[in-house]
């Protein structure tokens, strides 16, 4: 039975995690909507016409608040400051931490593994000269291919996960910017149809806070459904941050399984495994049945099957770690006659994680404390 290195529970706990922070942030912003709302009405509990606009423009800068804020010398709300990465508001900053989390569970179990099979003599030599994204020339000789630590670095061609551009063209800074924008539109159209029907302020609080908050019961959600552009909506507004933190996530992780995996050269193989709780055949199980994949062609989580993905990539090991080790030793003791040194392993963790997140998300997250995020 050939050995697998995966990071399937640590994964599923920090989306249990990330969810609770974002029902809590969710929560939050629900409560000061109930206060803009019940401050707006009038005696009979109902808000004035006069006051329903304004209303409804406070309640939006609220949800702006959440996504996305000002900057000096910019235009409009942004989600990340000029970087990119740097935060501006809460929801970017969770979506960081996690991001950076989730990335890091998936590349601890190699950095285990390795530590633990590695002689020391080897480590040494693996370690030495290693450098990050560098490119070099390519070694003939026998032994160096098959251990990929000399090839083209893999980081050198990565895209972390603020400057990956998906198919519609839109960076991670977009792709929130365009949640604030959406989630805003459902809960002002809601709120706009509950005052026209003369519904109470607390009734549409009511109704803000089951469409905010994930987990929450929507039955008042149904009960005031409402058309755009002719198709029936009653999905939680809440949902699109959900959908979009968990997708994010999921990729990040896919994609830092896949470089650790591309670093270790105990790895040969890796699978695609269906979550226990996929619900219907669609891609991944395409995706499942056509592995094991040499590394360099395995699929990444999200990218390669749909949104909101809880599938997981495990790393093969097939070969023997003894003759593995001959061919490194051989392959690092040759590489220093010709003084090319190879590219970073998930040995030296902090250096690989830098690589992965982009120096400055590592900056924020690391170096201010591992601690913040829970590893």
């Amino acid at each position: 039975m050939p050995t697998t290195i995966g990071y399937q529970r640590a994964f599923y706990r920090t989306l249990q995690a990330m969810q609770r922070e974002l029902s809590a942030l969710f929560g939050d912003l629900s409560q000061r909507i109930g206060g803009v709302l019940l401050a707006a009405s009038g005696p009979d509990g109902t808000i004035p016409q006069e006051a329903q606009e304004r209303t409804r423009i406070a309640v939006g800068r609220l949800v702006d608040e959440v996504f996305t804020r000002e900057q000096p010398g910019r235009r409009g709300n942004h989600a990340y400051s000029f970087d990119g990465v740097t935060p501006l508001a809460p929801f970017p900053a969770l979506l960081n931490r996690y991001l950076a989390r989730a990335m890091r569970e998936a590349v601890e179990p190699h950095t285990r593994y390795m530590q633990r099979v590695v002689p020391e003599d080897v480590k040494v030599l693996l370690t030495r000269n290693a450098r990050r994204i560098a490119e070099m020339e390519q070694p003939t000789l026998p032994g160096f291919d098959s251990l990929r630590l000399f090839r083209p670095n893999p980081l050198a061609q990565y895209e972390s996960p603020h400057n990956w551009v998906d198919p519609n063209g839109y960076r991670l800074s977009d792709r929130v910017w365009r949640n604030d924008e959406e989630t805003r539109r459902r809960l002002d159209q809601l709120m706009a149809k509950m005052m026209s029907e003369g519904r109470s302020a607390q009734d549409i609080a009511d109704a803000a806070s089951k469409y905010l908050i994930p987990g929450k019961a929507d039955k008042l959600v149904k009960t005031y459904e409402y058309f755009d552009n002719g198709n029936k909506v009653t999905q939680k507004a809440a949902f699109g941050a959900w959908r979009l933190a968990r997708s994010e996530i999921s990729r990040a992780a896919g994609w830092a399984q896949k470089m650790a995996a591309l670093a270790n050269p105990y790895v040969d193989k890796m699978e695609w495994v269906l979550s226990a709780s996929h619900p219907r055949v669609d891609i991944c199980d395409s995706l499942a049945d056509a592995g094991p994949y040499p590394v360099e062609d395995a699929p990444v989580i999200v990218q390669d099957s749909h949104p909101m993905c809880i599938c997981h990539t495990r790393s093969i090991v097939s070969q023997s770690p003894a003759d593995v080790t001959n061919r490194l030793r051989e392959a690092l003791e040759e590489s220093e006659r010709l003084n090319l040194a190879p590219y970073m392993t998930p040995l030296q963790i902090e250096d690989f994680m830098s690589g992965l997140l982009g120096d400055v998300l590592y900056k924020l997250v690391y170096q201010l404390g591992r601690d913040v995020i829970g590893v």
